[in-house]
């Protein structure tokens, strides 16, 4: 089967939507599958929207013979024009991978409603959706309802392989150090490092503890240049390192240092890092919008906080700080979190057999 796949610029993008497809892809392969894929550039949202008048993609998709076209709805302010023309020219079908809406995410309220009008149209377009969450899935179904048929299969964490026993996480846990907090994520403002900052103020002089920064800049440089000045004005650079993009055993090594994730996000479709973490036993203070409730338990596993509640952080890192019963409790939680969630090769199957069903109908 010919199987097309739309993301913006490239696959290599590191973030967890485009793991996400990254991880599909190679299940797709794996399965003997011919996978095209087809790009289209990234950049600001009108910058996105006026791709609608190039027919170019429109062309690729037809000269490659596909079964199926699936695309991130990452890309849908780029494909309402092209995927009508798509309608009127090829029998295959349409697919989406939705990681979360855009339209949900915190902004001015009048400019979420003009992009969730343009989502609204993207998605009544396909055959279908694939999305990262029980969450993302009602998201969709209230802006479009329950007319498309769709499957949930949500990411996974065996990516970066637990190195950690129970026994281990324990010891760790009893050690007698400054709390080594762990932020991840690209430096965007909706991932909430400013916020995260703004808690730890309270903390410097009463709490020692250092926090590790991983992420590139490369999404949102004038926010993360941003991000290392506020470090500086309020005298945390000598408990702050920025790391910079961090993959293989330079990640695993910082997962196995911390005592705790800290990624209080606006919002998040899912949360792949939170369950990462709980890889290394390591419990998560994260958002309290979106999908992350799915992996993380209040007061079970870690602590779910509302956006910009910098001075609820600051009292969840006080109790963590206190190394006593409650951490290593929520640290053992999150590594059996961790250890019923299904695995990649489990989670991609039931994307992939969705895609196969339904080009199978099609034909």
């Amino acid at each position: 089967m010919r199987i097309g796949i739309t993301v913006y610029d490239h696959l290599d993008v590191a973030s967890g939507g485009y793991l996400y497809d990254r991880k599909l892809v190679k299940i797709l392969r794996e399965r003997d599958h011919t996978v095209v894929e087809l790009h289209q550039r990234g950049g600001c949202y009108g910058d996105r929207l006026l791709q609608n008048m190039n027919n170019e993609y429109v062309d690729r998709v037809v000269e490659a013979k596909l079964d199926v076209l699936v695309q991130d709805e990452l890309n849908h302010a780029s494909l309402l024009r092209p995927n009508r023309r798509l309608r009127r020219i090829v029998r295959h079908p349409i697919l989406g991978i939705v990681h979360h809406l855009m339209s949900v995410e915190r902004r001015c309220p009048t400019l979420n409603r003009l992009i969730a009008g343009v989502e609204k149209a993207y998605l009544s377009t396909l055959d279908g959706y694939i999305c990262n969450s029980r969450t993302t899935h009602r998201t969709v179904e209230r802006l479009i309802g329950p007319n498309l048929p769709y499957v949930v299969a949500p990411p996974a964490a065996d990516r970066v392989a637990p190195s950690l026993s129970p026994d281990e996480v324990s010891d760790r846990v009893r050690r007698k150090r400054p709390l080594r907090l762990l932020f991840i994520g690209n430096l965007i403002e909706r991932k909430g490092l400013d916020v995260l900052l703004k808690a730890l103020t309270r903390l410097f002089g009463e709490v020692p503890f250092h926090l590790d920064i991983v992420g590139g800049s490369e999404a949102d440089p004038t926010y993360a240049e941003a991000m290392e000045v506020l470090v500086d004005r309020l005298g945390l650079s000598g408990v702050v390192t920025f790391h910079g993009h961090t993959v293989g055993e330079r990640l695993r090594e910082l997962y196995r240092q911390a005592d705790v994730l800290t990624v209080p996000s606006s919002y998040e479709g899912f949360g792949i890092v939170y369950l990462e973490g709980m890889a290394f036993g390591l419990p998560a203070i994260a958002s309290l919008h979106g999908g992350a409730k799915e992996v993380v338990t209040h007061a079970e596993n870690g602590f779910l906080v509302p956006y910009g509640a910098s001075d609820r952080i600051t009292g969840f890192l006080r109790t963590f700080a206190q190394r006593g019963e409650l951490l290593e409790r929520f640290s053992r939680a999150a590594l059996r979190r961790y250890e019923r969630h299904p695995a990649w090769s489990v989670t991609m199957a039931r994307a992939a057999d969705f895609i196969e069903r339904t080009a199978s109908v099609q034909v």
